[in-house]
């Protein structure tokens, strides 16, 4: 009786571990809200030949921001240097939807211009986003990396 009891122990304990849940999923977290972008790689792929390009904000860049409300309506303002000033040289507004599963990217200017991309990777206080175009010939992307604020 006792080894029953034993092996039923057992049969329990590995019952027990065998259906246990890997707690390695993935966060999510949100894209709404205020961000501020740092850095862009500019990628272009002609005909197999690919060519990248690094470009780190300037002061006045880094006063640009991009924001994502809960809405699913935004804002672009872009800041650069102009005449020796520190200018808007975009303030778009935008719509955009975002799919938390494929974490697939479209964003809608006020001009009528669609964007689709993905965001590559998230924390809570960084993202980075890729935004493509690929006419056959020619595969274009901008990655940009943003701080929340």
């Amino acid at each position: 009786m006792k080894k029953l009891a034993l092996y039923f122990g057992i049969l329990l304990l590995s019952v027990n571990i065998g259906c246990k849940q890997d707690s390695t999923e993935t966060p999510q977290y949100s894209v709404e809200g205020t961000w501020q972008p740092y850095k862009i790689v500019e990628t272009t792929i002609t005909n197999g030949v690919s060519d990248s390009q690094i470009y780190n904000f300037s002061a006045c860049q880094l006063e640009s921001r991009w924001v994502l409300n809960a809405d699913n309506t935004g804002n672009q303002t872009t800041k650069d240097e102009v005449a020796g000033n520190c200018d808007v040289v975009l303030n778009d507004n935008i719509t955009y939807t975002y799919d938390k599963i494929n974490n697939a990217m479209v964003i809608t200017h006020q001009n009528g211009d669609v964007e689709y991309g993905r965001v590559i990777s998230q924390t809570e206080t960084q993202m980075n986003m890729v935004l493509e175009t690929n006419t056959g010939t020619v595969y274009h992307s901008l990655t940009y990396s943003f701080n929340k604020k």
